[in-house]
């Protein structure tokens, strides 16, 4: 267990990152009480900045947003504790997010894993086809791996079937829960060819 300033500081580290709910810290405290309190606390000191606050879908309750490296859109704090939901998944790769990101692609995250770069896309199912398809072209002279992170089954078979030509040979797909149970799978991924394999590439 780590003590309390490595703690202060893990936590601030991630908040630089990533824009982050209580949440995000419970596996550094005993019992979410004591990460609320804890929380309140290093926001009350200074070590986390509150960029707003959102009421998830299911909670009924408004919970405080912090995000220490830049300010997000207030419509899209929602969207972004979700991707931070799928971030935290992997605390091995090294993150890009909000303004430091590549500005002619506009992922909303890069990550690096085992070496190799990927292009998040975290699908929440709110885009059309014509807006998503608008978007992948973005991608069309990118080498790297596009990866779309949905929160349907439904939905991540409407993107692989309908991904444009000028990214299926870098297109990979998921969803958010399959993630969240198991980040090491051997099948987390699916291309647009049906082939699946896991994200790290030494295991593909």
């Amino acid at each position: 267990m780590l003590d309390w300033k490595q703690r202060r500081r893990t936590i601030s580290a991630i908040a630089t990152i990533h824009v982050c709910a209580a949440r995000h810290f419970f596996g550094y405290f005993p019992s979410p009480a004591v990460a609320y309190r804890t929380i309140k606390k290093l926001h009350d000191d200074g070590f986390l900045k509150r960029v707003g606050k959102v009421i998830s879908k299911g909670s009924g309750r408004p919970e405080n947003v912090y995000c220490n490296g830049w300010k997000p859109k207030a419509d899209q704090l929602e969207h972004e504790l979700l991707l931070t939901d799928f971030c935290i998944c992997f605390p091995d790769a090294a993150f890009k997010r909000g303004w430091i990101v590549d500005r002619t692609l506009k992922p909303d995250a890069e990550m690096i894993l085992d070496g190799t770069r990927f292009n998040v896309e975290l699908d929440t199912g709110e885009q059309s086809h014509t807006q998503v398809r608008k978007r992948q072209k973005r991608y069309a002279d990118s080498t790297d791996f596009l990866l779309y992170v949905t929160q349907s089954d439904r939905r991540l078979e409407f993107l692989q079937k309908k991904a444009d030509d000028c990214v299926r040979s870098i297109a990979l797909f998921t969803t958010l829960a399959n993630v969240q149970r198991n980040p090491k799978s051997e099948t987390l991924l699916v291309d647009c060819f049906g082939e699946r394999c896991p994200i790290r590439p030494a295991a593909c």
